[in-house]
């Protein structure tokens, strides 16, 4: 609410529409956030907690993506069949709070979905989330081989618009 109301101060328009809009018009979204707080609550129950080793189990020795502190392995499903998905192996004296922001965040349909948190023995957080088969989107775009129409580029920076706008 309060970025909300200092956008209104300073550009006098909806954020999403660009139509006018006043503080007056705000209106609280119970709907919205008794969703919100109902998924926040969710995801600590058990169907959002996977076991290494019996759900789940790392699909190749060597992580597809690594930098400090986070590793991302290819992953399958050995409990249940499922879509694909990667393990997120996050460490360091944070790794529960940004555990934390991919649960909250990943349930918009343009962000990767995180499926839920791992119990391992390696005392190291682990993140059960969606794999992007096609990979990096900025890759992609760089590639000579993907030629999108204006039309596919404009709902591509839709969707990047309206995660921007979801995350902030």
């Amino acid at each position: 609410r309060d970025a909300i109301i200092a956008w209104l101060q300073k550009a006098g328009t909806s954020p999403i529409a660009g139509d006018p809009m006043t503080i007056d018009s705000l209106r609280p979204n119970h709907v919205v956030k008794q969703l919100v707080d109902e998924f926040k609550s969710s995801s600590l129950q058990k169907h959002f907690l996977f076991k290494f080793g019996i759900d789940i189990r790392k699909a190749g020795r060597r992580p597809i993506f690594q930098t400090q502190g986070k590793s991302i392995y290819r992953a399958e499903w050995i409990s249940k069949p499922g879509p694909d998905v990667v393990l997120l192996k996050i460490e360091g004296a944070k790794a529960n709070r940004e555990a934390g922001y991919y649960v909250q965040l990943g349930s918009h349909p343009h962000i990767v979905h995180t499926y839920g948190m791992v119990e391992n023995d390696f005392n190291t957080l682990m993140l059960i989330q969606e794999y992007a088969t096609e990979g990096d989107l900025a890759e992609l775009l760089k590639e000579n081989e993907f030629q999108p129409s204006k039309l596919v580029l404009l709902e591509i920076f839709l969707q990047i618009i309206d995660a921007m706008v979801y995350l902030a």
